[in-house]
């Protein structure tokens, strides 16, 4: 097995970011017991449990490339942008309208899809592997195999049907209308534009040619309006 980096810096950046996780879902505990069960439950999963995951699933399969950056807390501005969209929604809403937001219905759906979903993407970067990769690999290695098996027998890209449904299930728990139609949106672009290039390259003689295009023949992306 490939040995993870050694650095003191790297490490020392995971583990303040590992209690920093830690520390955050503590809050959510209390936030869910003083204030709001749905921000509550909400902090647990997706400021803390869905970093950590990523981490973890990193570090048991592709431990050499395994960084500060595995826990995806520092993903993208336009993923910080929305996170904090989401808290506005919320404090504004709960502050104008708190009748939204009381809806126990509504927080038990929200709490089950993002689970649901965020377990999809899990098992599917599990099933995947050392193929699994953050970042579209633009060249074979030796061991890259297109994975068919599990929930690949039926979804050619389950781990971004799971984070797509997941980002918008997330907000179905919030119970944020206006950035669960902003959130399916932008969702929808970035893994639109991310399957068509990586597909793209799946379908290269460098990578899978033929094999793969039989493969999509038997198989479905699972997001709306994308093929």
């Amino acid at each position: 097995m490939d040995e993870p980096k050694s650095d003191p810096w790297e490490s020392l950046k995971c583990i303040w970011t590992a209690f920093a996780l830690g520390a955050v879902f503590m809050m959510g505990v209390l936030t869910a017991y003083l204030w709001s069960l749905p921000f509550g439950l909400y902090m647990m999963l997706s400021l803390s449990s869905f970093h950590m995951c990523e981490y973890t699933v990193s570090a048991l399969y592709r431990p050499r490339e395994l960084s500060h950056d595995s826990f995806m807390v520092n993903h993208s501005q336009a993923y910080i942008l929305a996170t904090v969209a989401a808290w506005v929604e919320y404090a504004i809403e709960a502050t104008l309208i708190p009748s939204l937001k009381s809806s126990t219905t509504i927080t038990v759906i929200g709490i089950a899809l993002s689970v649901l979903f965020y377990s999809v993407r899990v098992i599917s970067m599990v099933q995947c592997g050392s193929n699994f990769q953050l970042q579209i690999e633009c060249h074979k290695r030796v061991e890259h195999q297109l994975v068919t098996h599990g929930l690949y027998a039926y979804l050619r890209h389950p781990s971004y049907f799971g984070w797509f449904w997941y980002s918008v299930s997330t907000q179905v728990l919030l119970a944020n209308p206006i950035c669960l139609i902003l959130y399916a949106r932008a969702s929808w672009m970035f893994f639109h534009k991310r399957i068509e290039y990586e597909e793209m390259i799946l379908r290269s003689k460098e990578f899978f040619g033929t094999n793969y295009d039989e493969y999509r023949k038997k198989t479905i992306v699972g997001i709306p309006y994308i093929s």
